[in-house]
């Protein structure tokens, strides 16, 4: 039996024997699953005391290779940032491809809901956002996009006792450019995207600025809960999205004082290729003035019960 249909079994409830890739990585159970194959929690057997990893378990597809690929080149490129998951290795097995990565806590989606009212508040935004600006800006900075900001993407990193630091994950569709384009070119690979922005949805190529635009709709997300853009099909979400990059100020989106102030500073002169970094940092510093992001520290408690509390 190949290692991925060992891994598929098992996932199944099958009866199989644990499986060690390459006598390096003991996969330990699947936490995640898509079109590109597995993802799991792993330990490296050939250390000791074992330490957590992550192994990304992908098909051997072409479509899905080329992620793989893409994704193994970025990381690759990025290594030296901490706010960037860290690649470990990779894998070249008979019937998978797979790369090895730092294990993270949890996405920002699953720390919503251990809170007890299920959403994010002021100070814990201030900190997601000041991170991950700062990361977007290197990455950027090394001619990167990530072109999939999103709640699932945004990781507390592994250790809930130190100081936080939010990674960025899911590098599978990044795109690489080697000079600054015009941003009226076409791309329509993410016009359905539920946190593209208003430019992905019409077909638009992504820039950096639609980074941050994405970060905007995430914590949008994990803040407000409900997202004040209309779903109901994908004409009306275009819309919709291209409407509030103009119009966020309006009473009807219901944004928060801290979001209000953070989308005034991301859609500030229209359109652009880069986003202020700085006035974006400064204006969320101002959202919580006795914290600094840069400096204090964020803790997030488990509790017994099972929630988390931010202080």
């Amino acid at each position: 039996m190949s290692a991925y249909q060992n891994v598929t079994q098992r996932a199944r409830g099958g009866r199989v024997q644990p499986v060690v890739l390459s006598n390096h990585y003991r996969l330990i159970r699947e936490i995640g699953r898509g079109a590109y194959g597995s993802v799991h929690l792993a330990a490296d057997i050939t250390v000791t005391p074992e330490e957590m990893c992550v192994v990304k378990m992908f098909q051997r597809r072409e479509e899905v290779l080329k992620s793989a690929q893409v994704e193994y080149t970025t990381l690759s490129a990025l290594k030296n940032h901490r706010g960037v998951v860290t690649l470990l290795g990779d894998l070249d097995l008979d019937d998978v491809y797979c790369l090895v990565l730092s294990r993270e806590r949890m996405n920002l989606l699953t720390l919503a809901g251990k809170t007890e009212k299920g959403k994010l508040g002021t100070k814990a935004i201030t900190k997601i956002v000041y991170d991950v600006c700062t990361t977007l800006e290197y990455i950027h900075s090394q001619n990167y996009i990530h072109r999939d900001i999103k709640p699932e993407n945004l990781m507390l990193g592994s250790d809930l006792n130190a100081t936080i630091q939010i990674k960025l994950i899911d590098f599978g569709v990044a795109k690489y450019f080697r000079k600054r384009f015009d941003i009226t070119k076409r791309d329509n690979m993410y016009t359905n995207c539920f946190y593209s922005s208003g430019r992905m949805s019409a077909g638009m190529a992504a820039t950096p600025r639609d980074d941050i635009v994405m970060m905007l709709f995430s914590v949008m997300k994990v803040q407000m809960e409900v997202m004040p853009l209309d779903r109901s099909n994908i004409e009306r979400s275009r819309a919709d999205r291209l409407l509030f990059e103009t119009k966020w100020h309006r009473d009807h989106y219901h944004l928060p004082p801290n979001l209000y102030h953070l989308a005034a500073s991301i859609f500030a002169g229209g359109p652009s290729f880069y986003p202020n970094y700085n006035a974006i940092k400064e204006t969320i510093k101002k959202a919580y003035p006795r914290f600094d992001p840069s400096t204090d520290i964020l803790r997030f408690d488990s509790q017994q019960n099972g929630t988390i509390i931010i202080s």
